[in-house]
């Protein structure tokens, strides 16, 4: 009968416990890449508006000569 128990938490308890951890692991994982993210974004957005004051709203292919 103990070895019927051990075999079922060894079988079942087991995968669900990885399975459990693998959910939360990937969630924060995830979480910190949308910060990332949303701070890189945020760093390209603050350059493209540097870079669009220096130049004066010009860009690549905005070349037309009066």
């Amino acid at each position: 009968m103990m070895d019927q128990i051990i075999n079922v938490v060894s079988n079942v308890a087991f995968p669900i416990a990885m399975c459990v951890i693998m959910t939360y692991y990937y969630h924060t994982t995830i979480e910190e890449m949308k910060k990332s993210l949303n701070t890189l974004n945020d760093t390209i957005t603050t350059l493209n508006s540097k870079i669009d004051a220096l130049i004066g709203g010009r860009r690549a292919g905005d070349d037309k000569r009066d």
